[in-house]
């Protein structure tokens, strides 16, 4: 076994005293991820972990013992969100035949004079769509990178004074400045893919 990865799944009974024996800091990174992906799907960060935690623990998501708990939690949180987007997408898909109610609800002769305009539906669908890419890249390039994660997090919340950050994350304001260095290359790398336009 000397070399080998072990991807043997936690029991849900060792699952269940992990999360419990989470740290205040690891809880700290899992609300700041759920505040990032609950944007993405619009729903509540509260909701969106709690779901993410039944689904681990009544054996629906298994975690392997070679992941950190917290990684898998935040896999876990990532997955629910892109299940409830697609979910939201196919209940307001224009092809929904219950988007305007049902039959027996909808008069057909309102129905046309309800309907949004088509090019503004769209114009809004790409910006939705656009945003939702530009999130998905930053969680992509920082979500690994708790100091930089807990910041922009940080920045998302508003009103949290750098001083404050830095005795969250126990690090000096050198260490957070290098670190905002750090998330303003991301960003730069980010807008330069998008230069051209909407992804």
């Amino acid at each position: 076994m000397d070399g080998q990865v072990d991807d043997t799944p936690y029991p849900v009974e060792e699952l269940a005293e992990a999360i419990t024996s989470l740290g205040d800091g690891d809880y700290l990174r899992l609300e700041a991820a759920a505040r990032v992906l609950a944007l993405k799907c619009w729903a509540d960060p509260g909701e969106l972990m709690d779901e993410a935690v039944l689904r681990a623990l009544d054996g629906r998501r298994r975690c392997p013992r070679r992941m950190r708990v917290v990684a898998f939690l935040i896999g876990a949180m990532r997955s629910v969100a892109n299940e409830w987007l697609e979910d939201r997408a196919k209940w307001r898909g224009a092809d929904d035949p219950t988007r305007w109610g049902t039959p027996a609800e909808v008069d057909p002769g309102t129905l046309a004079d309800n309907r949004p305009d088509p090019e503004a539906v769209a114009v809004r669908a790409e910006r939705l769509r656009f945003g939702g890419q530009v999130l998905k890249d930053v969680t992509e390039m920082f979500e690994n990178d708790e100091e930089a994660w807990f910041i922009i997090q940080a920045d998302l919340e508003g009103g949290i004074a750098p001083a404050e950050v830095c005795a969250l994350l126990g690090i000096e304001r050198q260490r957070y400045e290098t670190v905002r260095k750090r998330i303003r290359r991301g960003y730069d790398t980010i807008r330069a893919r998008y230069a051209g336009g909407t992804p």
